[in-house]
């Protein structure tokens, strides 16, 4: 494990709501079962296949069974069936995206994410029921299928504002759930299993960033809060698969001009530059200059990696 990572344990996942109905609760009680250790991935992953395969199939048959009996359309209160295909794969991916900010790097319970999300995309492409006429394929882990990455940027967004006083607060619970996030979304990203790149805390760290916190007018919480995106956003990089990841992406391109896209060289030098700069600011937290520190030593690794 990186030198860098100092708390250890989980967070309370807060999975479970009052207001969940009985399909909320088999997920949830699925996704409890993966991440610690009841279910394997593949069991989870054939569960969840299976549970989405039947709920849709039990629309479809209810669906087409009022049909045949000419039953009116506005009698068939579709709020009573199953959920779609995709609807059931959206309720999924919102509890598991949930589920990340719990987890720190490399332990067990993120692990078994991870693992589940393999299992899924190795399963053998079939279609499921989505609506007349309609399927969707199940399950091309990859890109932006079935719009995963808005969810993670829901979770993101609704979890871990700019605006939160707690994010201010060094190795808060909410400044520890940020970097755990950081850390599943890096090595989702890094797997190419979602374009959730964009959501990545280094992008914030830069003085060129709109919205970058600039420590001199105290703007978005300044240094309190670059520090608490060094240490979600330095799991990109502290972590050699996720950060030769970063590498390789950011020497495809000299600049970015679209708004989602982050990686090019300029943006890696402003880092390496911003990394050392933190690393010698007096008033920076402790704990946070060490990830500034073991991330600029990682990138200094991967240019000299890729050199020989």
């Amino acid at each position: 494990m990186a030198s860098g990572d100092f708390i250890t344990q989980p967070l309370e996942d807060h999975l479970y709501r009052d207001d969940d109905d009985e399909q909320d609760i088999t997920y949830k009680k699925h996704l409890d079962d993966l991440v610690n250790g009841r279910l394997t991935p593949s069991e989870a992953a054939i569960k969840f296949d299976k549970f989405v395969v039947d709920e849709a199939n039990i629309r479809r048959d209810e669906i087409l069974r009022r049909e045949t009996l000419g039953e009116e359309a506005e009698d068939l209160n579709m709020d009573m069936l199953p959920l779609r295909t995709d609807g059931s794969v959206e309720c999924i991916f919102i509890f598991l995206a949930h589920l990340c900010s719990a987890y720190p790097p490399y332990h067990p319970g993120q692990n078994a994410i991870i693992e589940f999300l393999h299992a899924l995309k190795a399963m053998p492409r079939h279609e499921s029921y989505c609506g007349p006429y309609e399927t969707t394929t199940l399950w091309p882990l990859e890109g932006n299928w079935e719009a995963l990455p808005e969810i993670f940027r829901h979770e993101n967004d609704d979890n871990y504002s700019l605006f939160d006083d707690e994010m201010k607060i060094p190795w808060s619970k909410k400044q520890i759930g940020f970097r755990n996030f950081q850390s599943a979304a890096a090595r989702i990203a890094s797997l190419g299993m979602m374009k959730i790149s964009f959501l990545c805390a280094l992008n914030e760290i830069r003085p060129s960033a709109r919205y970058y916190p600039d420590p001199e007018i105290g703007r978005f919480g300044g240094l309190d809060r670059i520090a608490c995106n060094v240490v979600a956003g330095g799991q990109w990089i502290i972590w050699p698969d996720q950060g030769r990841y970063v590498y390789r992406e950011c020497k495809k391109r000299e600049t970015v001009s679209i708004p989602r896209e982050i990686w090019c060289m300029a943006h890696w030098r402003e880092w390496k530059e911003q990394f050392a700069s933190l690393i010698q600011n007096e008033k920076f937290e402790l704990r946070a200059k060490e990830i500034a520190r073991l991330a600029l030593q990682k990138m200094v690794e991967y240019e000299e990696e890729d050199a020989q």
